[in-house]
């Protein structure tokens, strides 16, 4: 079997499934740090003795931006190259807040910082780019299909992507 693109990179939405033990998993955690100590394992995973995945999700972020300790803590458990795929923080993405008790005061309002590129900024890239850089793959965005109007949408996403662009330095393309 020939070795795998570099171009590939596999991994998962999560990596704290604890129904892996014995298949991914192989060292005893405590029950109450499996979630903290368990991604370098996955990791180092091995299949036919090649690093089987080069990638993982963060989807814990949806509910929260990880704080600067957070993202060191998962840093010095990535091997070099291992690039993570972020979901970003609803607070940005969710054009309404749901119907739900977690919402407490917000619940079934309108979101103000939604697509607010400064946030996105300060909150959200600011901190990979301090203490996870070299693990900092994309950022996925989760949008909710209630609350947007199609009309608005799509020019306030294109609002918020060149006003992120540019702090970066990047080009318009």
């Amino acid at each position: 079997m020939s070795a795998l693109s570099p171009l590939v990179r596999f991994g998962t939405s999560t990596w704290t499934y604890e129904g892996w033990q014995g298949l991914i998993y192989h060292k005893p955690y405590p029950r109450n740090r499996f979630k903290q100590e368990c991604l370098a394992e996955y990791a180092r995973y091995l299949y036919r003795g090649e690093r089987l995945f080069r990638t993982v999700g963060f989807d814990q972020t949806f509910y929260s931006p990880p704080t600067d300790a957070q993202l060191a803590y998962f840093a010095q458990q990535l091997p070099a190259g291992f690039q993570v795929c972020s979901k970003v923080w609803e607070e940005i993405t969710v054009p309404m807040f749901a119907s739900h008790p977690r919402y407490g005061k917000k619940m079934g309002q309108a979101n103000p910082g939604f697509l607010d590129a400064d946030r996105f900024l300060e909150e959200v890239l600011f901190p990979y780019s301090q203490t996870f850089i070299a693990h900092t793959g994309p950022f996925l965005f989760e949008f909710q299909r209630t609350g947007v109007d199609p009309k608005t949408f799509l020019p306030g996403w294109t609002g918020f992507y060149c006003d992120c662009r540019r702090p970066l330095g990047m080009p318009l393309r």
